[in-house]
């Protein structure tokens, strides 16, 4: 399809629209359960500070994990704006503001991140007031672009 401009516009089907929606803890020491308790989450992944380091597939790898980290991840199919999502994720953790910033406060991170497809054009604009929301419960934003996204 062309613009009135002139400008190519690529329309991609329901198939290639397709993003994960990522959040992930970091902590240099609290235990991963206290986290999945405190947010009422189930993570897909998560590893306690000082207990010893795996691959994804579970093969022992030397030494121990520096910090403990728990991550939660949503696969969405056949939508484009990824930002609505973010948006969605805010406003469950918004009632968890008091214990997100005392990881924060505590030397840790919060981070929503945003896999994308490296083959569809797909993203949004996420306006100020959300980001402002996500500044106050310190809360970081990353986007990754997979070329080989599955």
């Amino acid at each position: 399809m062309t613009t009135s401009d002139g400008v190519e516009n690529f329309e991609p089907s329901d198939k290639a629209l397709r993003f994960v929606l990522r959040l992930l803890i970091k902590h240099p020491s609290m235990n991963p359960d206290k986290i999945s308790e405190r947010l009422g989450m189930v993570p897909q992944m998560a590893h306690q500070a000082g207990s010893n380091r795996f691959t994804p597939k579970g093969n022992a790898l030397p030494g121990l994990y520096p910090d403990s980290r728990w991550g939660w991840s949503k696969k969405i199919e056949g939508k484009r704006d990824c930002f609505s999502e973010v948006s969605a994720l805010v406003d469950s953790l918004e009632k968890h503001k008091d214990f997100l910033s005392d990881i924060s406060d505590e030397g840790g991170s919060t981070e929503i991140i945003v896999h994308l497809a490296g083959d569809a054009n797909i993203g949004w604009t996420m306006p100020w007031q959300e980001l402002s929301r996500m500044a106050r419960l310190k809360i970081d934003l990353g986007i990754e672009v997979f070329p080989d996204f599955g």
